[in-house]
C-alpha cells in the first residue's frame, strides 16, 4: 500500500508518529492522524481543515484533553491503534473509489472521517464540524464538482464532473484519430501484400530493432524463431500457413511504436488467432510445442509498461533524473519482483550504469521508510547509528548464538538496563512468528524483554560480514 502515498501522505504519517511521541503514547490512532493531517499544512486535507477554523495548536490541547499524556516511555516501536490501520485501508478504498492511483492527504481525510465514534471524529465535532459536509468540501477542494441528493436523510454524493474533464476528453479524441489512422494503415498493408512469401515476411522481421537486452530475446528475434517454427512444418495448411502469415505481419505492423493500450489490444487479437491455430495442430506437433514457448514471450512484449504514476516516489526520482526511462523502470519492477533480486541490482544491469550517492541514499531512505510503517517498528540504519560492534559480538557469545541470528536473519543491538531490562534486536523481518517464539524462549531465563527493530536485508548481510571477517582475525 504504501508504495502509493505521495510525499505529502508520507510526510502525514511521520508527523503523526511525532504526535505520538511528543504526547507519550506509544500507539499512532486516528487522532495523530487528524494532528499529522493538520501538521502538513500544504495539502489539501489542510487547507479543508483549515476553512473549518481548526488549527494545530488548538487541536492538540484537545487532544491532550480527551486521551490525556502517556508515560513519557516511548517504545522503539509505534504501531497503528486497529482503527489508525482501518483509516489507511478505508483510504486506499477511497482512492480507488475516484479511480486515483495514488494515496494522498485528501484520502486520509476522506478515510478518517469514515471510521466512525474515534476520538478525531470527536476533536472535529467539538469545532462543530458537519462531517458529511466536511466530505463534500474535500471532493470540491480535490477540483471535482459535486452533488448532494438526499434520499431517506442519506447524503450520497455523486462526483459530475472532473475539472480536468475537457483534458481527458481531448486527449481520448487524439488517441481514437491515431486508433484509427493505424487501423487503416494496417488494414491497406495487409490488402496489399494478401500474397506475401515467408521471405518477404523474414525482410519485414528483419527491419526490426534487435533487443537491447542480451539476455532476453526482443521481437524480432521472437518472430524469427516464429516463422522458422511455421515453415519448418509440413503439417500446416496453406491456407492456416496464409491466417499465420497476416497476423505475424499484424504484430510486426503495430510494433511501430502506436500508443500501449491500441497495441495491447491490437496484438492480443493476433495472438488469440495464433493461438486458435495451434489448437487444431496434432498434439505431438513440433509447430504446437514451439508455438507454447514463443507465444508467451510475445504477448510479455506486447503488455503495457508501467507508468510514473503507478510506482513509488524513488522510482518517480529516477525517471526524472534522466537515469532510466518509464519503460525500464515497468521492466525493472517486474524482473525485480519475479526474481527477488534488489530493484538497485536489476536497474544497474539493465542501464549499464552505477546509481549516483545520492540516488542510493534516496533508495535507502525510501526503503526504510516503506519498512517501518509495514512492520510498525523504528528502522536500524547503519549510516545514521553506529554499528555497536562489540556489543553485538558480546550478545551474540553470551544469550542469542550466532546460528540463531543466521537462521532468522537478525542481529542483537544492545541491552537495556530499563525496568524491565531489554535487549534490542534488529530483524529483516519483525513479524516472523518462529523467531520471536525461540527469542522469548532465550531471552525469558534471563528476566530480559525483546525490542525489536527492523533492518534491511543488505544491511544485515553487511554487518554479519563484518562480524565474520572480525571473528576471522581474532582466530
Amino acid at each position: 500500500m504504501f508504495e502509493r502515498f505521495t510525499e505529502q501522505a508520507i510526510k502525514v504519517i511521520m508527523l503523526a508518529q511525532e504526535e505520538a511521541r511528543r504526547l507519550g503514547h506509544n500507539f499512532i490512532g486516528t487522532e495523530q492522524i487528524l494532528l499529522g493531517l493538520i501538521g502538513e499544512s500544504k495539502s489539501i486535507a489542510a487547507t479543508v481543515l483549515k476553512s473549518q477554523g481548526i488549527g494545530l495548536a488548538e487541536a492538540r490541547v484537545k487532544v491532550e484533553r480527551i486521551i490525556g499524556r502517556g508515560s513519557g516511555l516511548v517504545q522503539v516501536e509505534i504501531p497503528f491503534t486497529e482503527r489508525g490501520k482501518k483509516v489507511l485501508e478505508y483510504a486506499l478504498k477511497q482512492a480507488r473509489h475516484l479511480g486515483h492511483k495514488h494515496i494522498s492527504t485528501e484520502h486520509l481525510l476522506l478515510g478518517l472521517i469514515q471510521e466512525p465514534e474515534t476520538v478525531a471524529i470527536r476533536v472535529l465535532e467539538e469545532y462543530g464540524v458537519d462531517i458529511t459536509q466536511l466530505r463534500t468540501l474535500v471532493l470540491q477542494e480535490m477540483g471535482a464538482k459535486t452533488i448532494i441528493k438526499l434520499d431517506n436523510n442519506l447524503a450520497q454524493i455523486l462526483l459530475l464532473k472532473s475539472t480536468h474533464i475537457d483534458q481527458k476528453i481531448d486527449r481520448l479524441k487524439t488517441i481514437l484519430t491515431e486508433a484509427k489512422e493505424i487501423i487503416s494503415e494496417v488494414e491497406s498493408w495487409l490488402q496489399n501484400t494478401s500474397s506475401i512469401s515467408a521471405g518477404e515476411l523474414t525482410s519485414l522481421i528483419n527491419a526490426l530493432e534487435d533487443s537491447p537486452r542480451e539476455n532476453q530475446p526482443g521481437i524480432k528475434k521472437l518472430l524469427t524463431q516464429l516463422l522458422a517454427a511455421i515453415n519448418a512444418d509440413s503439417a500446416l495448411e496453406s491456407e492456416d500457413k496464409k491466417d499465420v502469415f497476416e497476423q505475424i505481419m499484424m504484430l510486426v505492423a503495430i510494433w511501430q511504436n502506436p500508443p500501449d493500450k491500441i497495441r495491447q489490444k491490437t496484438a492480443k487479437t493476433a495472438l488469440k488467432i495464433l493461438r486458435a491455430t495451434v489448437a487444431e495442430l496434432p498434439a505431438n506437433s513440433k509447430l504446437a510445442a514451439d508455438y507454447q514457448q514463443i507465444l508467451p514471450a510475445i504477448a510479455d512484449l506486447f503488455a503495457p509498461t508501467r507508468s510514473i504514476a503507478d510506482v513509488s516516489p524513488f522510482a518517480k526520482m529516477l525517471i526524472q533524473s534522466g537515469y532510466v526511462n518509464p519503460q525500464q523502470m515497468g521492466q525493472a519492477l517486474i524482473d525485480s519482483r519475479n526474481s527477488q533480486t534488489p530493484l538497485i541490482d536489476v536497474l544497474q544491469s539493465l542501464t549499464g550504469k552505477q546509481l549516483s550517492a545520492d540516488l542510493l541514499r534516496e533508495y535507502k531512505k525510501n526503503k526504510l521508510f516503506e519498512l517501518k510503517l509495514l512492520y510498525g517498528v523504528e528502522a536500524f540504519d547503519p549510516e545514521v547509528l553506529p554499528i555497536p560492534l562489540n556489543q553485538i559480538r558480546a550478545l551474540i557469545e553470551t544469550i542469542i548464538p550466532l546460528d540463531i541470528c543466521q537462521r532468522y536473519s537478525l542481529l542483537p543491538l544492545s541491552q537495556h538496563d530499563s525496568q524491565p531490562p531489554s535487549i534490542l534486536i534488529a530483524m529483516v523481518n519483525p513479524h516472523d512468528l518462529e523467531a520471536h517464539d525461540q527469542l522469548t524462549a532465550i531471552l525469558q531465563p534471563h528476566g530480559v524483554w525483546l525490542q525489536r527493530m527492523v533492518i534491511t536485508q543488505e544491511d544485515y548481510q553487511e554487518i554479519l560480514k563484518i562480524l565474520g571477517n572480525n571473528y576471522n582475525n581474532n582466530i
